[in-house]
């Protein structure tokens, strides 16, 4: 609890340092969409976390944590589930820092079945990846 509370106090001074800096609109027709395995999340290429330098994009980390349950589950699943509750807490703080960001669009904060299905199966690929690349470490084969 303390743990969050201080992360929380670091993410707000981060957001804080960097409002309203995210994109609004998107030049791109069809932005990709990338898979951050390291977070299980997804975003588009067109968000900024790229360009808005290393400590915005760890900082909203939660945030496109918490949007890709969004985007996976149905509103029914994510209400009666207990989602890492951190993650929600810090996707509100960021709409407060951020409201107008291309990130926060319905289209990208909604159940989307055809989504759902491709996030899954990037996650499936992603931890297969990882699973080969941990047994070639350890030189199982």
């Amino acid at each position: 609890m303390l743990r969050d509370f201080i992360f929380k106090i670091i993410i707000k001074k981060r957001f804080k340092a960097h409002k309203n800096s995210l994109p609004k609109e998107s030049n791109i027709i069809d932005p990709k969409m990338e898979y951050d395995a390291i977070k299980g999340a997804v975003y588009w290429e067109d968000e900024g976390l790229m360009e808005s330098g290393l400590d915005l994009a760890n900082a909203l980390g939660p945030v496109i944590c918490f949007r890709t349950h969004l985007i996976t589950y149905p509103v029914n699943e994510i209400e009666n589930n207990d989602f890492n509750k951190f993650d929600k807490q810090i996707f509100t703080l960021a709409k407060q820092y951020f409201p107008d960001w291309i990130g926060f669009s319905q289209r990208r904060c909604s159940y989307n079945p055809e989504l759902s299905d491709r996030i899954k199966r990037m996650r499936k690929v992603s931890e297969w990846q990882l699973n080969k690349l941990m047994t070639e470490e350890n030189g199982e084969e």
